[in-house]
């Protein structure tokens, strides 16, 4: 793709990189590469694992999918509470489920405030995908609980995470949905 826009820019993020400069030096290719990794993983992989994240949630708390049908106004504090009791970074995990920060933390609660939960870094280190993610995430739920009655896990299956150290997620989530 990277040589395709150089022979034919567009108006995306790698024509864009192709283009940035520092006093006349462009991004060599293996600095392009690097950021399209990071973008893939970083902008794909959070944003896939917060939405299955969610989703095993409200099968595992039914409760939950109907008060956020009928008050879709709960969305944007539920996908905080999905980042902090499923956090996308398996290793902060730890941090989110303190008692001394969180009461009750092992309780999934969508009216949790405050919730400074640390899915998304911290400080310096805070993602700077963060914003676009709950975005994401909240247009993807609300289409999803416009769409469907309820969720259920298919059943006898059998859950299996992702095999990383940094990603906290499922392989698959295979659910069935309810129309009306």
């Amino acid at each position: 793709m990277i040589e395709e826009r150089k022979k034919e820019p567009g108006d995306d993020l790698i024509s864009g990189l192709l283009k940035a400069n520092i006093d006349g030096e462009h991004l060599e290719m293996v600095e392009l590469l690097g950021f399209c990794a990071l973008l893939l993983g970083a902008g794909n992989e959070t944003t896939t694992n917060l939405l299955g994240n969610a989703m095993l949630t409200f099968v595992e708390y039914p409760e939950v999918w109907e008060q956020l049908k009928a008050n879709l106004e709960l969305l944007p504090l539920t996908i905080e509470e999905v980042l902090r009791y499923r956090s996308v970074v398996a290793w902060i995990g730890s941090a989110n489920h303190d008692e001394d920060q969180f009461p009750h933390p092992e309780e999934f609660d969508v009216e949790r405030s405050p919730n400074r939960h640390l899915a998304f870094g911290q400080g310096i280190h805070y993602c700077l995908g963060a914003p676009l993610a709950r975005l994401e995430a909240k247009i993807a739920l609300e289409t999803v609980l416009d769409c469907f009655q309820r969720v259920e896990l298919v059943l006898n299956t059998n859950l299996e995470g992702m095999p990383s150290n940094l990603i906290s997620g499922l392989k698959r989530l295979p659910i069935q949905v309810y129309i009306g």
